[in-house]
């Protein structure tokens, strides 16, 4: 893209990344405010969250922030690369049947599924034994809701926000270093979160975060083995669908 050519296309990427988290500690307190978690909710308050419309608002504004924002800083602006987004194209693809290499694409599929299934199946193994673990100890288990669509859609939102902070730093320092250098914005994002305290205080909600912690190292070392996103949303949507949930959506 004749965008990255540019000096200063190169450092719009920051400027989508800081909006991204500005809007994202915004949007939490304004939740916050909107649903505390003791005293009376105001009318309008209480009118909100009757409203039949509420999930439809919600759910778009978060398919454009967890979606949007990156596909546009891609497509629009150029400001990030498919490779640092992780975006391999798939042997099938117009683009890899032009360029007659579809054997090579297929091999590298193969190696990269390998990767992730053993990534994903040692982060399964490591859950499993975590819970065990904790029945021992005589504590009640997390009560598992399985659905699909509420795994490949937290899965979905969840990769694409993960990605979309990594790829600045990927392609500022390279793989090794910008993978876990794309954690660091999330830390802030979560740390300005009010509600982050309370999901700690909750043992539902703080079992959610934890698994999605858990998922995010997963999703991170798949990176660094495979550069391919579409993997890592595979092993995203299986685990999440093993493991359940306790919410609808991410937080």
């Amino acid at each position: 893209m004749t965008w990255l050519s540019n000096p200063t296309a190169l450092q719009e990427r920051w400027f989508w990344l800081g909006g991204s988290v500005a809007l994202a500690v915004l949007a939490a307190w304004i939740r916050w405010f909107i649903n505390p978690p003791t005293g009376e909710q105001a009318t309008w308050q209480q009118r909100w969250q009757r409203w039949s419309g509420r999930p439809w608002v919600t759910e778009l504004t978060r398919l454009l922030y967890y979606l949007g924002l990156p596909a546009s800083a891609l497509l629009w602006r150029g400001a990030l690369t498919e490779r640092g987004l992780g975006l391999q194209p798939v042997p099938w693809s117009p683009t890899v049947l032009a360029a007659a290499h579809t054997v090579t694409n297929w091999t590298d599929w193969i190696r990269d599924l390998g990767w992730t299934s053993s990534i994903a199946l040692g982060t399964a193994l490591i859950v499993l034994l975590s819970q065990r673990q904790v029945t021992r100890l005589r504590h009640p288990s997390p009560t598992h809701h399985r659905d699909i669509g509420v795994a490949f859609r937290a899965a979905a939102y969840q990769e694409s926000h993960w990605a979309f902070y990594r790829a600045p730093f990927v392609l500022l320092w390279g793989t090794e270093i910008g993978s876990w250098a794309g954690i660091l914005p999330l830390l802030v994002e979560n740390i300005l979160n009010p509600q982050l305290w309370e999901e700690l205080s909750s043992a539902k909600r703080g079992y959610n975060l934890w698994l999605n912690g858990t998922l995010l190292i997963a999703s991170t070392l798949i990176y660094l083995q495979t550069q391919n996103i579409w993997c890592a949303l595979l092993a995203d949507i299986t685990l999440r669908w093993l493991w359940g949930y306790q919410s609808t959506a991410p937080e």
